[in-house]
């Protein structure tokens, strides 16, 4: 599409990828090249509602977080039954968080600059498509002393459009069977969002 012919049209710095990486390769190479302190992270299917920036600012008035992230709003309009479902329930298990993290969601979420470099980033070379590389994140965050705070009030409309078998897809293969294998490989992961019990249950029995 047009998206970066727009984007240099209204001034917009635009980076190219040496290949198709995933989200993880282009939001380092955003970070490397960011000249703020706090790097905001928007999927490209969200819209970040207008008062965004002012939440994120204020989040960060807070020198202990590290990182801060919201919820996708209540309102995914044009949208059949079922993909409006899985974009609630998704905003549910944000709006309904413990306030204090141990994961982090980039689909609209910010992080300070120096605590992302200190901890390198993604990880391209286990997640090199859109899977749960904004998660594994958030616990090196955590490990690394980094407070993370879930913001409710932080919204982004979703325009990602589900289906049964895109749903299912992504459900099985880019969530349930990498958070098993990361739940095997680290101990003490927390029950944040949607790893609650239940959901780990689930993990473990896709893995």
């Amino acid at each position: 599409d047009r998206t970066a012919e727009v984007a240099r049209g209204i001034g917009a710095r635009v980076l190219t990828t040496p290949q198709n990486g995933g989200p993880g390769l282009a939001r380092n190479m955003a970070a490397q090249a960011a000249v703020g302190d706090i790097l905001w992270f928007v999927d490209s299917d969200v819209i970040a509602h207008d008062d965004g920036a002012g939440k994120v600012r204020a989040a960060f008035a807070d020198p202990e977080v590290a990182a801060v992230f919201g919820s996708y709003d209540s309102t995914p309009d044009g949208q059949h039954w079922f993909s409006r479902y899985k974009n609630l329930m998704h905003r549910f298990y944000h709006q309904t968080a413990q306030r204090d993290a141990h994961t982090f969601w980039a689909g609209c979420g910010a992080v300070r600059k120096d605590m992302f470099l200190k901890i390198g980033g993604f990880d391209v070379e286990t997640y090199r498509v859109p899977s749960i590389e904004d998660i594994e994140l958030g616990y090196r965050i955590r490990r690394a002393g980094g407070r993370i705070n879930v913001d409710p009030t932080l919204l982004g409309k979703h325009l990602k459009v589900w289906t049964p078998k895109g749903a299912f897809h992504t459900d099985i293969f880019r969530r349930a069977l990498p958070w098993s294998r990361l739940m095997i490989a680290r101990e003490g992961v927390h029950n944040d969002l949607n790893t609650s019990h239940g959901e780990k249950a689930k993990a473990v029995l896709a893995g």
